[in-house]
């Protein structure tokens, strides 16, 4: 009994232990301004529609979706004196890519959609933390390359507040308020492939809202499950096995 209880507890630490927690905000955004790029950054045009990839998106058009943050994101900048009275902190994912800090959109009227990919580089959560009088911002990036056509898109949620009453630190918000916030966008754009023409739009949030915070385990604490559970076994097998022998010598 003692070594079923032992397991059982290992798989449970484990568990308990060994989880990411996650938060996903929803929201929908209005857009209102459709710009064109090109020669790698030369503003051409502000548009009332831009045409790219097959589609067609308008001003006035609604996107929605949602963007998830990993709450176990490690710090890869951390400045406590940026400027007086204000911190500022930077996440990135790591060089291979593994991230779970990632956001979506779909656009209402014409069904156009992007969802951001873990990649090298692709993610940042940019966050200054002012005292009352000082800027807050929180800014959350993801960037999609394919370096073999150059075909990239990118989206950027941008939330800034004139007085300070936005964030309480930088470390990464399991809330946000869009009524403290003095601005809101969201950006996004689209280089096609083998091309240096970029399309942009550029959003105001109108929605935000967020889920329930949940624990996502880890793949080491599956691992350790598995190890509790494969205890549980090989105890069942022994004493299946010494049974079968204390049977067979009173036979």
């Amino acid at each position: 009994m003692k070594f079923y209880i032992a397991a059982f507890t290992l798989g449970l630490l484990a568990a308990s232990n060994a989880s990411a927690e996650m938060v996903t905000f929803d929201y929908t955004a209005k857009i209102d301004g459709a710009l064109h790029f090109t020669n790698h950054g030369t503003y051409v045009d502000s548009l009332q529609s831009i045409s790219f990839n097959n589609t067609t998106i308008e001003v006035g058009y609604t996107m929605r979706g949602s963007f998830t943050i990993d709450l176990d994101t490690p710090a890869s900048l951390h400045l406590p004196y940026q400027s007086p009275n204000s911190v500022y902190t930077e996440y990135a994912n790591s060089t291979n890519g593994a991230t779970r800090n990632l956001a979506t959109i779909k656009v209402d009227q014409s069904g156009y959609g992007f969802t951001a990919k873990p990649q090298a580089g692709g993610m940042s959560i940019e966050i200054t933390d002012g005292a009352v009088g000082r800027a807050d911002s929180f800014v959350f990036n993801n960037y999609n390359l394919d370096p073999n056509t150059g075909r990239s898109e990118s989206l950027t949620f941008a939330l800034w507040q004139a007085n300070g009453s936005l964030l309480t630190s930088t470390r990464l918000p399991s809330s946000l308020d869009l009524s403290r916030a003095d601005m809101a966008t969201l950006v996004y754009s689209y280089r096609g492939p083998n091309s240096t023409d970029v399309f942009r739009t550029n959003a105001v949030l109108t929605s935000l809202s967020v889920r329930t915070a949940s624990p996502v385990p880890e793949p080491s604490s599956y691992a350790m499950m598995l190890l509790g559970v494969f205890m549980i076994c090989a105890v069942n097998l022994h004493k299946t096995k010494s049974n079968s022998r204390v049977q067979a010598i009173a036979g």
